[in-house]
């Protein structure tokens, strides 16, 4: 996948979670999202006691940024 793709992706992958986190309510007992959520945790290589699941993190960020609680500064990279 070429530079110019991978960018394309990482910005879709962030409007999706994006949207996400504004309807997580709604979201919250969908079985889809049910299983995007246990796939993800799945994708954790050499789990520690501590590990986060990657698409958690990421809607929590987006969560954090709708209700303005002042903990982010600055830009979430993407990590595509």
């Amino acid at each position: 996948m070429g530079l110019g793709s991978r960018l394309y992706a990482c910005r879709l992958a962030d409007t999706c979670v994006r949207c996400i986190a504004q309807h997580l309510l709604s979201l919250a007992r969908d079985p889809l999202f049910n299983q995007l959520v246990r796939d993800s945790a799945e994708s954790v290589q050499n789990r520690e006691d501590v590990d986060s699941v990657p698409i958690i993190d990421d809607i929590r960020y987006h969560v954090t940024l709708l209700h303005g609680d002042g903990e982010l500064s600055g830009k979430k990279q993407c990590t595509c």
